[in-house]
Order: C-alpha cells, then structure tokens, then sequence
C-alpha cells in the first residue's frame, strides 16, 4: 500500500495506522490548544478608568465602579488577558 506523497515506498498497515494515529495526535493538539485559549480568555479580568467619575477605593471591575487615577492602575498586578479600559474625554495629568 502506498501512502499518498510517497511515491515509491510501501508500508504495512500497521504503519499507516502509526500515520493515522500522528495525523490525529495533530488534531487533538490543535483542539486542546484552542480549548486552553479559550479558557485563559475567560479568566481575564476588563478593568475601568475614569479621571472625572472614579475613585481609586473602588474596585475598578464595572464602569460604575472605575478607578480613578493612571497611578492606581500601574500599583495593581495583572494577568495576561486583562483589559484596561479608559473612559473617553477623560484627561489624566
């Protein structure tokens, strides 16, 4: 039996189940790794700014509840996958 790209060569069946098996090996790897990714982006956090409506007491998670100042945002730690969202026509000094 031939394996298709390999003109010339023949292999036992048993070898083009090894084939098989590494072409779904393949799949598989692509399919966790969209699965990882997904999952990362689920746990990424969206923080808010806002210079005219914020306060730096507050928790930063809702544009309800954004921080105020840029100072406040370089102290915190984040994860890759964050977002900082800054309000529009705010001005930060």
């Amino acid at each position: 039996m031939q394996i298709p790209g390999e003109a010339g060569r023949r292999t036992s069946a048993g070898g083009m189940l090894r084939l098989r098996g590494i072409a779904w090996a393949k799949r598989m790897s692509a399919v966790l790794a969209v699965i990882v990714i997904c999952n990362l982006a689920a746990l990424a956090t969206t923080y808010y700014v806002s210079a005219s409506e914020g306060s730096d007491a507050n928790s930063g998670t809702s544009s309800a509840a954004a921080w105020q100042t840029i100072g406040h945002v370089n102290a915190q730690m984040f994860l890759p996958g964050d977002s900082i969202l800054f309000r529009r026509r705010d001005v930060w000094n």
